[in-house]
């Protein structure tokens, strides 16, 4: 799979309240650099927003930076948090979507999706996760598993 650059938003000193400096400081700007695409293409699967997407990934990453030193695997966290989040995001829109009128809801959405993600969208919600986390982010079934909280 052929992944393009994307624009990393940067993390400046009002993130999460305080400036970034030592050792988990570096950490997380190598992490957030390294994963920012993959985890935004996560979401993005998940939610058919790009904006929406954005605002989960950087949500997550903002929560992390103030445990960043209790987490063993970082990279796997932050799959897991995005996921969650995007579901709750999910969750939030559907009843919002329920409580409006058919026609609304039919012109809520300014995104025409391609064949592939509307076909991916289709599917039922965990595999769905699971076609996203193999196809999009190129893990393996034992990190799947770890991302979806699914027994090895």
């Amino acid at each position: 799979m052929m992944r393009t650059e994307e624009a990393v938003p940067v993390i400046g000193a009002g993130s999460a309240g305080r400036r970034l400096t030592g050792t988990d400081d570096v950490a997380f700007t190598r992490l957030y650099g390294r994963t920012w695409g993959d985890l935004v293409r996560l979401a993005r699967v998940v939610l058919d927003d790009r904006a929406q997407a954005e605002e989960v990934v950087q949500d997550a990453f903002a929560a992390f930076y103030a445990r960043i030193s209790t987490v063993d695997n970082p990279q796997a966290y932050m799959r897991v948090a995005v996921l969650n989040r995007a579901r709750k995001a999910n969750r939030r829109t559907r009843l919002m979507r329920r409580n409006l009128s058919a026609s609304r809801a039919a012109g809520a959405s300014e995104d025409q999706p391609d064949q592939l993600l509307d076909a991916v969208h289709r599917l039922p919600r965990r595999r769905r996760e699971v076609v996203v986390l193999r196809y999009y982010l190129d893990l393996s079934e034992a990190e799947i598993a770890t991302a979806l909280g699914i027994p090895n």
